[in-house]
Parts: C-alpha cells; structure tokens; sequence
C-alpha cells in the first residue's frame, strides 16, 4: 500500500551529475574549485542555522539488549541434537539479538567438552560450539557470574573463557583470579563507552566457587569490591551496567539480598541493575532516578514445566553519554521446549503485569496484515535528540579502496574523513539534520542518504521553515542519495522539498523480503528549530526512487508520555 505523504514529485538525478555541473554545493577536493556552485548564505538559512548551533549537542544513542538466563545444557541440548540444529533455540527470532548495538545475557553453563547431561542433574555443561553460536546471534557480552561456570571445575572455567574468546564474546563477573573476575569489562559503541561488572550471590553457590590466588572462579557478591569496580568504571567509561545473579527461585518479587546489593550498586554510581537467577520474570524498581530489573526470567533453558518459567522478557535500553534515554520491553515465550519467541498478544499481558508497573500503552505497528519487523528504536532515537543537536558516526568503505571511510555528523556538517584526510563535507549553506549508510536503492553497493536542509531549492517546490523576519519562507528540506567511487562522490537522486521535513533516518529490512527499506521518523519544526516526532515512515527504492509506502500512527502523545521516566514504554513486537 502506498500512502500519499505530501513528498511531491521525487525525481532521478539522470546519469548522476557531472563533475563541474552539480547545482547541490557539495564540497570535495577532487572537484575543481570554480565548477562548483557556491551558495550565499539567506538571512531564513542563518537564521536557522544559528537557532540550531544554540541548542545543546547530544551524543549518539546506543542500545543495550538484556535477556535472560541461557543454558545450553540438558533439555536444550537434547532437542538441538534432535533437530540437529545449534542454531534450534533462536529460530523464533529472527535477526532480534543482532539488532541491538550491545546484547546482553546470563551464561549459566559452561562450554566444555563432556557428555550429554541428564534430566534433573543439576549441574551442566554445554557443548563448545556455542560459543560461536552466541556470537553468531549477535551476543557480544555475556555474565559468569553465577552458580553453574564452575560446575566442571577450574578447566570447565578456563575453557569457557578460550572458547568465548575465539568467537569474541566477552564475557564479565568470572576470571582466572580474583582481579580478572572482579574487573569491569569495556565495549564501546557509537562513541558510548559501556562498562560491565557482574556479582554472584554467595547464598547459592559454595565458598569454593569464589575467584582468588588459588584459581578462577566467579565474583561473589563483595560491597567493598563492587564499589571499588564501579569508582574505576566511572573513571574510564560513560555508562556503568551491573549484573547481579541473586534472589529465590521462581518467587515473583525480590528478597533482602536483592534490594540491599541492587541498591548499592546504584549508590555507588550504577546506572542499570539488570538480574538473573530466580528463573521467573521478577519486579522493575526506580531507585534514585535508575532502574532495577530484578530478573528477567529465562531466555533460553529447559523449564518448560510451568508458565512463570516458560514467560521472558527482553528489555531494550537506549542510552547517550549522559544516562539512560528510554527503553522498551519485548515479552517472549518458550511455547515449544528451549526455543523463546514472540509472547502472543494475551501472554504478552500478563508478562508485562509481573514488573508490577505501569506501562504506556504502545502503538501496534503493523505491515500488511502481520507484524512489522520494526521497533521503537527510530522514534526513541528522534526523542533522545528533542532538546539539541545530534552527533553519529558511521563507517564505510563507499569508495571501494578496502579501507573503511569515517562519516561524522557535528554540528550540521557531514563530514567524510579517512584517517586525517577529509574527502568532502556538505558546504557550511545546508544544515544536515540526519544521515545514514548503507544499500538504500538495491544495487548492493552502500550509499549514503542525507536529510538535509537549504536555502532555495533544486526544484520547484514549497517550504515549510518558519521564517520570523519574511512571509518569503525559503528554508527547505530534501533527501539526498550520495554514491562514491575512485572518482569521488556524487549525487545519485535527490528528492523535491519534502511536504513533512524527516527528523532521523535509518535502514531496516522491514518486511523480511531481503531489502533494506529507509525508515524515517517525521516531525514538526513549526514551533520549534528541534524536531518534535509525529510518525514512523518506511520507504521503498523504486527504479526512479523513493517511494512512500507506510506510516504510523501519529506519535507524540504516548512517546512523551512513555519517555518522561515515569513509565514503561512497552512494545511486544520483535524487531
């Protein structure tokens, strides 16, 4: 279905544009000065470039996924074998755990060599290959600290530290000694440093199972050594994630132990307290502005035996440089043995009931008939950037030298660097308001497209910037397809002034057909020079262009709402 979104009529820049003939201003060293048309600056364009440069700049959202407890062992194992499948237990979901910039679990078994477990031992052991596996489905840090890395003794442990190392997923919460076991562990994503610490509650485990001088092992909940970690966190990262593996077993809320360890980490400077062990979906907490998730029930294990154990929730955080932004909550279901999918829409609810908290209602987005393979990722993204500027970066190798191009947004420039090199940057007469790269028309080569805005026009058009000083309102926004080879960039296709200007842009394959579609986020910039988000739109590259082809409902109402802090986005669609 093809809505009619007010683009006007999108036209192809025919045979691209010649060099020396481009009425678009882009700047590159390539080019020889003179054939490029220089733009002067309107009163409307400085005006609006000068509105925004007063705002405050903020830094890329990066999101963390948070799942469950995983266990390869048993049960899971058994039904791998039978379907011989590694893969078995995440064929329900897609491309889900690989969406996330940073995805997060609880690895209760090691990966050792060994034979089958039986039903009802109680201590496991999975085979190496998951390693490889996990990393495959997009896991990129995983806690050991719990009550079942140790159960094949310190070579169980050194082989599951080997075997996650090969596939390189990090791992947190376990080491050789007590130092390497306590330590925060580092990822960086999106200029957004993470830092990770992970505790294992000495009520269920044995003494033994405690990382020191003798051999490896886990960190045992330890206050001293949890604040020591966190005051080293803070130094060297933005954000402080803490995991905690604690509380009892298939109880719906939280005991002493929790609270009073959960509740230290965020004195001590945690920013997300996210808990594993109890093996059912347990309470959300707001403690001092943070969040504490007590458990977030299974993930992946062979509990099939009641519906609180077969229940899971996946929480999706978005953060900047400065805290946590939003995030929303995907409920899932074990509705066939160690295979976790979609909650159906009645599960769904009672899932979400048992954070005890109120929760926004969320649009249902919908493509076709089915689900959308979309999130609220896009318009969370758009409310993070409410209040300033956005800076992002992305890398890629467009012109198709074998090393990678760095793009980088500051301040309404697009810049394109390789090392110290700057390759060209959009004229100092356009404000970019967002971009993104990747294969937005289905050649399999990676463009980038630009929204982008400017004084006057490429075409015959209407315009839409609020001008305080002239009724001649001449401010504009287009998207802007760039390709690059040896040569250097030049634009591909370049949209009229659009009707309803895109406050961020990003590429999705929507509707699983093996295309990536460009989904924007449009908004309203009548009152204000920020964006204020109004609906989620996927575009589909036709022969001639971009075409609009779906849009939400419109937005405003339950995002505010929803991102205020004081309630739940919940959204129980997989992306």
């Amino acid at each position: 279905m093809i809505l009619a979104l007010g683009l006007g009529v999108i036209y192809l820049l025919v045979n691209y544009i010649s060099e020396g003939e481009s009425d678009l201003g882009i700047e590159t060293p390539s080019l020889v000065e003179s054939k490029i048309k220089k733009e002067t600056l309107s009163p409307e364009m400085a005006t609006f470039i000068e509105a925004r440069q007063a705002l405050p700049t903020n830094s890329e959202v990066a999101s963390l996924l948070a799942v469950g407890d995983l266990s390869f062992s048993r049960g899971v194992e058994r039904m791998i074998i039978k379907n011989d499948n590694f893969e078995y237990p995440f064929t329900e979901l897609g491309d889900f755990l690989s969406q996330a910039d940073i995805t997060f679990g609880n690895l209760e078994t090691p990966l050792t060599p060994g034979r089958v477990i039986q039903s009802g031992e109680m201590i496991f052991r999975s085979d190496p290959k998951m390693a490889k596996i996990l990393s495959d489905q997009g896991f990129d840090i995983v806690s050991l600290a719990n009550n079942h890395t140790p159960n094949f003794g310190a070579q169980g442990m050194r082989d599951t530290f080997n075997y996650l190392d090969e596939a390189g997923v990090a791992y947190v919460g376990a080491g050789e000694d007590g130092p390497r076991a306590y330590a925060p562990v580092y990822l960086e994503k999106k200029g957004i440093k993470f830092a990770f610490i992970a505790h294992n509650d000495s009520d269920v485990v044995p003494a033994y199972y405690r990382a020191d001088e003798k051999g490896p092992g886990t960190a045992l909940i330890d206050e001293a050594e949890l604040k020591a970690a966190i005051t080293v966190a803070k130094e060297e990262a933005d954000l402080v994630i803490v995991s905690m593996h604690s509380g009892t077993e298939y109880v719906p809320g939280p005991n002493s132990r929790q609270t009073k360890f959960a509740r230290a980490a965020i004195d001590y400077g945690a920013d997300l307290v996210i808990g594993h062990h109890p093996h059912v979906i347990q309470t959300v907490e707001k403690y001092k502005d943070k969040y504490i998730f007590y458990s977030l029930g299974n993930f992946v294990f062979d509990q099939s035996w009641s519906q609180e154990t077969a229940d899971s929730l996946a929480a999706k955080f978005y953060f900047t440089k400065d805290g946590l932004v939003s995030f929303t909550l995907h409920p899932l279901r074990m509705y066939q043995l160690a295979q976790p999918a979609p909650a159906a829409e009645v599960d769904a609810a009672r899932i979400l009931a048992r954070l005890d908290w109120p929760l926004t209602e969320a649009n249902n987005y919908t493509w076709q008939g089915g689900e959308l393979s979309l999130d609220l990722e896009t318009a969370v993204l758009v409310n993070s950037m409410a209040s300033g500027n956005f800076e992002k970066k992305e890398a890629a190798d467009l012109n198709h030298d074998d090393i990678d191009e760095e793009y980088s947004l500051e301040s309404g420039r697009l810049v394109a660097r390789q090392g110290d090199e700057i390759l060209w940057q959009t004229p100092e007469t356009w404000w970019v308001e967002d971009f993104v790269v990747g294969d937005s028309n289905h050649d399999d080569q990676a463009e980038v497209a630009i929204a982008l805005w400017r004084s006057g026009d490429f075409n015959s058009t209407n315009s839409f910037w609020p001008s305080r000083q002239s009724e001649n309102l001449t401010v504009r926004q287009f998207l802007l397809v760039l390709q690059s080879d040896v040569n250097g960039f030049k634009p591909f296709w370049v949209s009229e002034a659009l009707e309803t200007p895109q406050c961020s842009l990003s590429l999705k394959d929507v509707d699983d057909d093996g295309y990536q579609e460009l989904v924007s986020v449009t908004g309203d910039y009548q009152t204000s020079p920020v964006c204020q988000p109004q609906q989620v739109n996927v575009w589909r590259w036709s022969s001639w262009g971009f075409v609009p082809e779906w849009q939400s409902e419109f937005l405003g109402d339950w995002l505010n709402s929803g991102l205020a802090g004081e309630e739940l986005v919940s959204d129980s669609a997989v992306d």
